[in-house]
């Protein structure tokens, strides 16, 4: 089945301008990211909507993909893989953040804080990770902060059936951590 294509809402400034200061405000309070990229983000997200992207490519490059064309890609088998292609899998996903499931992290993932935080979290749950979704976080990083980056993967409890999501793929989280930090538990 193929997904239906959402239509373009019209911007409503006014909304958007009565709204977009209680999110900056948790945030700021919470001090966990430069109010600026957050405000920018937002911005963008308005914007933008379902055609935002992640960033302008590099001359000659590719575009990276939108987000409503990530949402709306097929496979070769004419299938959506996405969690708004049907209902079901749309609850499925709205169900596990409503459980607090589903942890965004903001914060530097090379740094000290971030990602161990996490881990300090679902440690005191006596719980481990299902899942990591790292996006494209690793295209920003040097050589040093993936170092980083992945030292502090390996500190996350996760078991065997563990993933680690990409924009590169899929993959089980042992291998991810063994190829980015050989020798890794």
């Amino acid at each position: 089945m193929r997904p239906r294509r959402s239509s373009v809402v019209p911007q409503d400034d006014s909304r958007s301008a009565s709204e977009q200061p209680r999110p900056l405000k948790l945030l700021e309070k919470q001090q966990t990211s430069p109010s600026f990229g957050i405000a920018a983000t937002l911005h963008r997200f308005y914007a933008e909507g379902p055609d935002i992207n992640y960033g302008p490519p590099l001359p000659g490059d590719v575009p990276d993909p939108s987000y409503r064309s990530l949402m709306t890609a097929i496979d070769i088998s004419g299938q959506s893989g996405s969690y708004l292609a049907t209902e079901g899998r749309f609850t499925f996903v709205k169900d596990l953040q409503a459980k607090n499931l589903i942890v965004p992290v903001v914060g530097d993932f090379a740094g000290p804080r971030a990602i161990r935080s996490v881990g300090g979290y679902v440690r005191q749950h006596a719980a481990t990770v299902s899942a990591f979704y790292g996006s494209n976080v690793e295209v920003y990083l040097s050589r040093q902060q993936t170092v980083a980056f992945c030292r502090n993967l390996a500190t996350l409890p996760y078991y065997s059936r563990t993933w680690f999501i990409g924009s590169k793929g899929m993959r089980a989280f042992p291998s991810k951590l063994e190829t980015c930090l050989p020798g890794a538990r």
